[in-house]
């Protein structure tokens, strides 16, 4: 790999990083030492970043507006040989980790800042690839503190990808040319109120998947959360804090007629505690305690319930010469036997490849097969229990 670097502040508010990169790959069959695969690509990337500018109309402040644009185009033939590593494409663009840094992005980033107390961000992308796959993506983030006791904040995602008419093979029955779509949005907004020894918080969070083959929903899973509770309550030494969140979630079900539909899967309810004493005489006590109670609606499934207690206790005397650290928990919940399958989902689109050595599945982002879990069993009630005893000792101190 030969790569070009450059680096320019054209003013104090305004930079520019540019990057050329070129590469060589050659892989030998064995035979007479013959060559199997040669090839060449190029990488191309442009980035200006503006620093916060501060605006006025008539003499009036407007706040400070930043941003930023990228574009990067990166051949199919090109090999990066551990130079670039962007796993955030994973995520941000929705298709997968195979090679995610081949293909054409480009992308624009706006923030608005009045003030000390109120914050706007938005960005687009766009993300092309040699073999038809292609994805859009928005998001905006939105911060306000009427009061310095006060805080707002909304955030809003969506991706949008699919791709060219192709040939796609899936874990189910192997489909012959289809044109594949998925869509991924995700809303979340929260209000925080505290003081020097209270917090309260308010949450609400809506995440929908859902793909599409020859615009047909194909599968899909979305859920609402709402919590709330205290983030923060504080007495001397004495924290604590206490949440109660309530999930609903909903699949995609696929009738006899090959209809589908979204069914309320399940509805679940967490309560979570916590209570600590910090720095009494060299001791420190915590204890958490999480209750999980999840029942099936409409779809297939065990109602069950969770409870977790963690205790904990760190004592730390003679000016932390000694530091002893004990923890117990104990985890009350229902488990089934499952059968572990490995399907084989074709080069480049599974995350792990057969050894054929050792007749193991190794992680790879490039890999053959995928891993299944099938539940073979009914749930039954377990308990469990870990406990731990930590001691370290400085007697120099």
């Amino acid at each position: 790999v030969l790569a070009f670097d450059l680096l320019a502040k054209p003013t104090d508010s305004i930079s520019l990083t540019s990057e050329l990169a070129m590469s060589g790959y050659s892989a030998a069959t064995g035979n007479a030492g013959d060559l199997d695969q040669r090839r060449n690509g190029n990488a191309f990337l442009f980035r200006a970043d503006v620093e916060p500018v501060a605006i006025r109309t008539y003499g009036l402040p407007l706040g400070a507006i930043s941003g930023s644009g990228m574009v990067r185009d990166i051949q199919s033939t090109f090999t990066p040989s551990g130079r670039i590593d962007q796993a955030e494409y994973h995520r941000r663009y929705g298709q997968g980790s195979g090679e995610s840094w081949r293909g054409r992005v480009v992308e624009a980033n706006l923030g608005h800042r009045i003030g000390d107390r109120t914050e706007l961000k938005a960005g687009i992308g766009r993300m092309r690839r040699a073999n038809g796959f292609r994805s859009d993506r928005q998001d905006l983030v939105l911060t306000a503190m009427p009061i310095s006791s006060l805080k707002f904040s909304y955030t809003y995602d969506d991706v949008n990808s699919g791709s060219s008419p192709v040939s796609i093979v899936t874990i189910g029955t192997p489909s012959s040319t289809s044109k594949l779509g998925s869509r991924w949005r995700r809303q979340h907004a929260a209000a925080r109120y505290g003081s020097s020894r209270l917090g309260t918080i308010f949450t609400f969070t809506q995440e929908k998947q859902k793909q599409n083959e020859d615009n047909s929903l194909r599968d899909g899973r979305s859920f609402r959360e709402f919590t709330a509770g205290f983030d923060r309550i504080q007495w001397g030494r004495f924290k604590a804090f206490s949440t109660v969140a309530l999930r609903t979630t909903s699949v995609v079900s696929r009738a006899d007629d090959a209809k589908t539909s979204w069914l309320h899967e399940s509805t679940a309810r967490t309560l979570r505690q916590q209570v600590s004493m910090q720095e009494w005489q060299a001791l420190t006590i915590s204890a958490q305690m999480i209750q999980r109670y999840k029942s099936f609606k409409q779809a297939a499934g065990t109602d069950n319930l969770e409870n977790l207690i963690d205790a904990r206790l760190r004592f730390r005397p003679w000016r932390q010469s000694v530091d002893a650290d004990m923890r117990y928990e104990i985890n009350n919940t229902s488990s089934a036997q499952s059968d572990r399958q490995y399907i084989n989902v074709g080069r480049g689109r599974g995350n792990l490849r057969l050894d054929e050595v050792s007749g193991e599945y190794i992680p790879d982002t490039d890999g053959d097969y995928v891993v299944r879990y099938d539940q073979v069993g009914k749930y039954e009630p377990v308990t469990g229990i870990k406990a731990s005893m930590r001691l370290k000792s400085q007697m120099r101190r």
